[in-house]
């Protein structure tokens, strides 16, 4: 499966969240670090689709596909965007979003 074949991944984002991110990105410009971003799914494709859109948009991206990893993650790094699917290997979305 890839980007073409994948309705769920776009590698072009709505003009409106790319005003967004484009926004959030020169305000982190203004603090020490890029903003960091955690995208979680047991899809590679749709996390690449993802990194696509918020690295050229100034944010570090970090990888989870399991929830194990977003929960280890999050205590390590701090993120300030977390992207999470509804369902990922070892939970479901939901119930991690509880946990955290």
């Amino acid at each position: 499966m890839n980007s073409q074949t994948d309705p769920f991944v776009q590698t072009n984002p709505p003009a409106g969240l790319q005003q967004e991110l484009a926004i959030s990105a020169r305000s982190a410009q203004n603090h020490a670090r890029p903003p960091r971003a955690l995208v979680a799914n047991d899809q590679e494709i749709r996390i690449w689709s993802h990194e696509t859109i918020l690295a050229p948009n100034g944010f570090s991206v970090t990888r989870a596909t399991s929830a194990a990893q977003v929960m280890e993650q999050v205590r390590t790094m701090s993120p300030d965007v977390l992207i999470l699917h509804a369902t990922i290997r070892d939970s479901s979305g939901i119930e991690l979003c509880r946990q955290l």
